[in-house]
């Protein structure tokens, strides 16, 4: 199952890139949500393996989701990789320049199934996907405006 949005943000691609991938700010803005939230790799010096674990609350069932910085080419892509109870997640974010002030954002959520419960519990997500489909892109819009006030606060 796929989670894609595009937005357009008034703000440069390296600025917007730099905040997107703010990985401090988006974990205090996952912990405010009530997730329990564990940075358990720092990724040695380098963004490629910063790692975490979380607790997350789903259909009544705590599960357990691992994830990674799997690829990072600033300013223009980076990766998420990871796992949760026989599911495989990749979350991307893609910034495109489209003009010297004005960027071009690409988010993707891909959950892959790998047991049958995951295909069970995929299936019933795809009952309501124009909801979770607006709610994902409603959630990832609010974040990338959220760049775009904070470079126009920068600015003046």
């Amino acid at each position: 199952m796929k989670f894609s949005t595009t937005t357009d943000i008034d703000a440069p691609q390296k600025f917007s890139f730099r905040a997107a991938s703010n990985f401090n700010r988006m974990e205090k803005q996952v912990m405010r949500r009530g997730i329990a939230l564990e940075r358990v790799n720092n990724g040695e010096g380098h963004i490629v393996g910063l790692a975490w674990r979380s607790r997350v609350a789903f259909k009544g069932v705590e599960r357990d989701v691992d994830a990674a910085v799997a690829e990072y080419d600033a300013p223009e892509r980076y990766l998420i990789a990871g796992k949760s109870d026989g599911l495989d997640l990749r979350f991307e974010v893609a910034a495109v320049s489209l003009a010297a002030g004005r960027t071009r954002m690409q988010t993707t959520l891909t959950l892959e199934p790998r047991t049958l419960t995951a295909r069970v519990l995929l299936q019933s997500l795809r009952l309501g996907k124009s909801r979770l489909d607006r709610k994902f892109g409603e959630r990832v819009d609010d974040f990338m405006q959220g760049i775009a006030e904070r470079f126009r606060d920068r600015a003046s």
